[in-house]
């Protein structure tokens, strides 16, 4: 099946096309072609993974998966020569399938509630497990960024939740910096995550230490 999926030529991989891939994924035989991690141009780490032999190791999916999420690297699929991978998994749909065992979460339409008060929510384990927090908090700390606090809000029932972020510097960030950031925070979420910055440590949001 995977086979089939990766003729289909890059002009046409569409959603669909994505679906399949990701349902051929976890049926088809995979093999590691290193131990360690390389950075992406991104600047994030990934492990490189091959849907052919060529002598590499084979992989057992699922606990290749939960040392990827454990460990907080991405994977990328049949890496070419031109660095042009067939797939990339970010961090977050890697421990997504570890907790839910599905890659992609359905998204969830934004509806206007018009004057509807936000809805605070508790952080449970289930929404950010606290390995993800850990290595969300490294990077954090490596960009020497410190002193971070989450919180949950959504803005009516049935509704995207939104993931806000305050750091004690929020106020020296520029829109650009703010914008970069919260791109590279996203990287550690599932695609569905939605995040945000909240400059003032509202007691109302309920945050918590990160």
């Amino acid at each position: 099946m995977m086979n089939t999926v990766l003729e289909t030529p890059s002009s046409k991989r569409d959603s669909n096309w994505e679906n399949n891939f990701l349902n051929a994924f976890v049926e088809a035989d995979l093999y590691l072609r290193s131990d360690e991690p390389f950075q992406g141009p991104d600047g994030f780490s990934y492990m490189d993974v091959s849907t052919t032999d060529e002598g590499y190791q084979k992989l057992k999916l699922e606990d290749f998966i939960s040392w990827c999420a454990h460990a907080g690297v991405g994977i990328v699929v049949n890496l070419k020569s031109n660095k042009t991978p067939d797939y990339v998994f970010n961090y977050g749909m890697i421990w997504n399938y570890l907790l839910r065992r599905k890659f992609l979460n359905p998204d969830i339409e934004d509806l206007d509630h018009g004057s509807e008060a936000i809805l605070v929510h508790k952080i449970v384990e289930g929404f950010l497990p606290k390995y993800v927090r850990e290595n969300i908090s490294e990077f954090l700390t490596l960009n020497k960024i410190n002193e971070v606090k989450i919180g949950l809000i959504s803005r009516g029932d049935n509704t995207p939740y939104e993931l806000l972020w305050h750091f004690s510097d929020n106020k020296a960030l520029s829109e650009k910096d703010s914008k970069t950031l919260l791109e590279s925070i996203a990287w550690f979420l599932p695609l569905d995550y939605r995040v945000a910055l909240t400059v003032a440590d509202d007691p109302g949001l309920h945050l918590e230490e990160l």
